[in-house]
């Protein structure tokens, strides 16, 4: 009665609560995982998109040169 008492053993019951806590967080953990691998992907694609955006910028900048159009802001120096 003293180890019960004192937590050393317990009875199956709270064994039993104590296992279905361990899957329930190991759930969570996991879907929360998952969500994590989805919004780094959707964090790379964008990054994708951003470096063709902004190599596109450059190429038509270029273009410009060449043809001799400014490249700088109405307003900038």
């Amino acid at each position: 009665m003293i180890l019960l008492l004192t937590r050393v053993i317990v009875t199956r019951a709270e064994l039993a609560k104590t296992a279905a806590d361990g899957a329930e967080w190991r759930r969570l953990f996991e879907q929360e995982q998952a969500a994590h691998r989805t919004t780094q992907a959707a964090l790379e694609e964008e990054r994708k998109r951003m470096d063709a955006a902004t190599e596109s910028s450059h190429m038509a900048e270029m273009l410009l040169r060449h043809l001799g159009h400014p490249t700088t802001p109405a307003g900038g120096p």
